[in-house]
């Protein structure tokens, strides 16, 4: 995941978590629109569900990196 100019040093966990969540929203767009193309008959559910856990896993990495940095 790449993480924007808008992380910086010295976040508190709060605004990691803010900048994070954008970050994260952006990405499922991405992933319900490649998950479509690979898998065009597969459930909404299915790809939604898929997506919310990738999210949950960039959003958690993110703020890993975020606190890192």
């Amino acid at each position: 995941m790449n993480i924007k100019t808008n992380i910086k040093a010295g976040m508190y966990l709060k605004d990691c978590d803010e900048a994070c969540r954008a970050e994260s929203i952006k990405e499922i767009d991405s992933c319900r629109t490649k998950f479509i193309g690979m898998f065009p008959n597969a459930e909404p559910t299915f790809i939604i569900k898929s997506c919310l856990d990738f999210q949950a896993d960039t959003h958690k990495e993110c703020i890993n990196k975020c606190e890192r940095i």
